[in-house]
């Protein structure tokens, strides 16, 4: 087995294992080659300064346990020493389909983040169920909801400025990534022109969506539950009932909030980070 660092142009004609909203000039993709030069896997790093991430690994079925994975984050580590970035994190949620991914980190020395207790949970229901369990709130006449699509970029650029003001008193509260998603059902909350809320809403495939990002300003919670009905109200015009909805808070309010609006049916996934030195 040999990795070697992949070209733009190499990365595609290796599309099945890449996917393309990886294909960027923020990430080091890295394949490994067999003996006789077919390519067998393909690791994804996005680059930071300190602690770069592990964003996708593939190894093909018939390669694994054989030491293209291995290979691939031994060709990372040594990038990294030059480079100095001096770790790398991988997130996942812990299941049965990922149980392995775990015992792999583990033999390669990644060890569990000390924090990782106070990471949000994921809960996987469907659009009717959760459409049952939300309480009616009337759109609050003094609130403009903009869907993130229509925003313009210097109400976006203003927004963000807000959002950093309100960080400095203590409480973090996450941008919606403007130009990362599909942001046709996402949208952004203002009382006059101060930002107060924001939730993103975004369609997976035809069987499944995702709902993130879910926050406001000094923890509103009539407008957090008119924010819900709003983008979900235009998921529903486009996506059916049985459609499966994928929620994670990233933040404590948006964490309550989906464990409240999940119901008893509701999956539950345990979200693990772990971290290697290198």
């Amino acid at each position: 087995m040999k990795a070697f660092v992949v070209s733009e142009k190499e990365a595609n004609f290796i599309l099945p294992y890449v996917p393309t909203e990886f294909m960027n000039k923020e990430n080091l993709i890295l394949g490994c080659v067999d003996d006789e030069g077919t390519c067998v896997g393909v690791a994804v790093f996005q680059i930071r300064t300190e602690t770069s991430s592990l964003r996708y690994i593939y190894v093909a079925v018939g390669y694994r346990r054989k030491g293209a994975g291995c290979t691939m984050i031994d060709l990372f580590s040594r990038i990294a020493k030059r480079n100095g970035i001096n770790g790398l994190e991988v997130n996942f949620f812990l299941d049965k389909d990922t149980e392995s991914l775990h015992k792999f980190f583990g033999a390669m020395d990644f060890s569990h983040d000390k924090d990782e207790n106070n990471m949000c949970p994921e809960y996987t229901t469907t659009l009717e169920e959760l459409f049952q369990n939300i309480p009616v709130i009337k759109r609050q006449k003094e609130y403009k909801f903009c869907k993130l699509a229509d925003i313009t970029e210097r109400k976006y650029a203003s927004a963000k400025s807000d959002l950093q003001k309100y960080s400095k008193q203590g409480t973090y509260v996450p941008l919606l990534p403007k130009d990362s998603y599909d942001d046709r059902f996402s949208c952004m909350v203002f009382l006059n022109q101060e930002l107060k809320g924001a939730i993103m809403v975004r369609k997976l495939s035809e069987e499944s969506m995702e709902v993130s990002y879910i926050w406001t300003m000094q923890k509103n919670s009539k407008l957090l539950l008119a924010m819900m009905n709003e983008s979900l109200g235009y998921a529903k015009k486009e996506l059916s009932n049985d459609c499966t909805v994928r929620m994670i808070g990233y933040t404590k309010e948006g964490t309550t909030l989906i464990q409240r609006l999940s119901g008893d049916k509701a999956e539950r996934r345990i979200p693990v980070r772990m971290l290697l030195v290198v």
